[in-house]
C-alpha cells in the first residue's frame, strides 16, 4: 500500500512544481503544453500533458518526446535537487521511446538516452533558472494550470 500523498510537506510540492515546470518548458519548446498539476493522484505526484509537433519527422518527434520526459529531472538538477526517486516513470517512458528510436536509427538505447539527457541539460541551462523558477512558482501557487 502506498503512503498517503495528500499530506506532503510544502517543500515536496515545490520540488514537484519545479519538476513539472521542466516538462512545461520542454513541451513549449518542441510542441504544445496542455496542462500541468502538482496535485497528487494515485499514479503520480504531479503531471504535465502536452504533445510534440506532429509535423516533424518521426525521428525528431521521438527525440522531442524523450526530451520532454527527461526535462523534469533536469529541472530538479538546476535547482540543486539530488533525490530523483520521482523520475522513475519519466525514465521508463524515455527508455521505451529510446528502444523505438534504436530500431529506427541503429543507435544504442544508452547512446540515445545519453545524448538526449545532454541535449536537455544544455537547452534548459540556456533558458535559465529564472524562467524555470517563474514557471514553477506559477504552478506551485495555482496547483493546476491549463494552457
Amino acid at each position: 500500500m502506498q503512503p498517503e500523498r495528500k499530506n506532503r510537506h510544502p517543500n515536496d510540492s515545490l520540488k514537484v512544481a519545479f519538476h513539472e515546470a521542466g516538462h512545461i518548458i520542454a513541451f513549449r519548446l518542441v510542441g504544445r503544453v496542455f496542462s500541468a498539476s502538482i496535485i497528487p493522484d494515485s499514479e503520480s505526484l504531479g503531471r504535465a500533458t502536452g504533445m510534440v509537433n506532429p509535423t516533424r519527422p518521426l525521428r525528431e518527434r521521438l527525440y522531442d518526446s524523450i526530451f520532454t520526459c527527461l526535462a523534469g529531472q533536469v529541472a530538479e538538477e538546476m535547482v540543486g535537487e539530488t533525490d530523483h526517486r520521482g523520475t522513475r516513470g519519466d525514465w521508463g517512458q524515455a527508455r521505451y521511446l529510446a528502444e523505438i528510436g534504436s530500431l529506427i536509427t541503429g543507435l544504442s538505447v544508452k547512446k540515445i538516452l545519453s545524448d538526449s539527457l545532454s541535449a536537455c541539460r544544455s537547452t534548459l541551462s540556456k533558458i535559465g533558472s529564472t524562467r524555470l523558477r517563474q514557471t514553477a512558482m506559477h504552478l506551485w501557487e495555482n496547483g493546476t494550470v491549463a494552457y
